[in-house]
């Protein structure tokens, strides 16, 4: 389960990042007034928790945290895929297929948080929750430090027209 979480949670972080770093860069070389539109992207991240999170929670004690763990990883990588292909037709601009996807990256991770929290005492001891519940948070907050600067390196080192290469990194972050 940790390294389930850590995995979807530096997937996050890389698609998000490159996608932020992408959106500054784009819009403000394509524009003669420069525009930064890094709040729009994260708000487009940070919508789907608002918007999903209680009913997730609901879903996760109706269907089931494995269930929901499962259907989860699968529709990260889906997502992931859907990237891919967003950074494969991107031809300059706002990139607003990227930003769809980066939407569905939200509901998903939004989706997946109740799960992942409720599934630790079916898993643990309770004696052992707490330290169980720092190692997710942990784990989770160094795969989201990892990912900012490999995201950096990724759009430098590959430029607009080869970001397809890094959904393919993060499909393949998916599938592990």
């Amino acid at each position: 389960m940790t390294v389930t979480q850590f995995l979807g949670a530096f997937n996050d972080s890389v698609f998000k990042q490159i996608l932020l770093l992408l959106t500054v860069e784009v819009v403000v070389t394509a524009s003669s007034k420069p525009v930064d539109l890094q709040w729009l992207a994260n708000q487009v991240f940070s919508i789907p928790f608002v918007l999903l999170s209680g009913t997730a929670g609901f879903w996760a004690d109706r269907v089931g945290k494995r269930t929901i763990v499962i259907f989860c990883k699968v529709a990260e990588f889906a997502v992931m895929l859907c990237g891919t292909l967003a950074f494969r037709v991107y031809t300059g601009g706002v990139p607003w297929g990227l930003m769809s996807v980066l939407f569905f990256m939200g509901a998903q991770s939004a989706v997946f948080g109740p799960a992942k929290y409720g599934i630790l005492p079916e898993m643990v001891r309770a004696r052992d929750l707490p330290r169980f519940n720092g190692i997710i948070q942990m784990t989770t907050f160094i795969a989201l430090i990892l990912g900012i600067p490999l995201a950096g390196s990724m759009v430098h080192r590959l430029g607009e027209e080869r970001l397809w290469i890094a959904g393919c990194f993060c499909m393949g972050i998916a599938l592990l």
